[in-house]
């Protein structure tokens, strides 16, 4: 499979859902868009620190040294990534190298070495939260679950009983956007969230990271197998 002018999307998410991507895409060829399943080193995924227009707390990758996370994947054309910029306001779109962050591929739920081919990836993006990741009281990031767990971590944290009730109603509550309301529900929450302290930046580079001159170190794949469409 060629990926000249392609960038390979790392996502995180809801994005790795290829349902939710190829509804994003639509007006750009999302339909053609194929998985590929991917372990990243050096990142994990948590919670960003903010209410999603759904009213649930969505996800969002933190750097963490000695993790390997088995993450899904898309390649995207320039067209694709400037419209999917465009459903991620509280994100922004980083690009990776794989020398800070080696990237190799997930054959059948094995972790397998880097591969050598002609297209090597030097680099990938992924989308990082503007409003960074929610901690416990140790400033540790929550490491991504369920929406009930980090539900029932706000509800202690910000001593708010509301948010123990089930997930589904208060998600419902939270992505209430009345337009009579000054201050929805999921804005004071996050609003909440960032004055009680209860996260911390991601640790992610913002700099737009050169090409790397040495192609030994990347690696390249092709794509795979669909995985299980989640919407997380």
């Amino acid at each position: 499979m060629r990926h000249e002018g392609r960038t390979l999307m790392v996502a995180v998410g809801s994005n790795a859902s290829r349902a939710v991507l190829t509804t994003k895409l639509a007006d750009v060829g999302g339909v053609d868009i194929r998985p590929a399943r991917v372990v990243v080193s050096g990142i994990a995924v948590g919670y960003s620190g903010h209410v999603s227009a759904r009213g649930y707390i969505p996800a969002a990758p933190f750097a963490s040294p000695g993790a390997n996370t088995p993450l899904t994947a898309f390649w995207l054309d320039n067209d694709q990534l400037a419209a999917l910029d465009r459903t991620e306001p509280n994100y922004h779109r980083l690009t990776v190298t794989t020398t800070s962050h080696p990237l190799r591929e997930l054959l059948d739920d094995v972790d397998s070495a880097p591969l050598r081919s002609p297209m090597p990836v030097r680099e990938f993006a992924i989308y990082a939260s503007r409003h960074g990741i929610l901690t416990d009281r140790r400033s540790t990031p929550l490491p991504f679950s369920t929406q009930s767990a980090v539900l029932a971590h706000l509800a202690e944290a910000l001593d708010d009983p509301s948010l123990a009730e089930p997930p589904a109603i208060v998600c419902a509550r939270l992505g209430d956007t009345d337009a009579g309301k000054d201050l929805t529900a999921g804005k004071d929450l996050t609003r909440r969230i960032q004055s009680r302290g209860q996260c911390r930046p991601d640790g992610l580079s913002r700099d737009t990271a050169p090409h790397h001159p040495d192609s030994t170190a990347h690696t390249a794949f092709g794509t795979h197998a669909e995985p299980d469409d989640e919407i997380r």
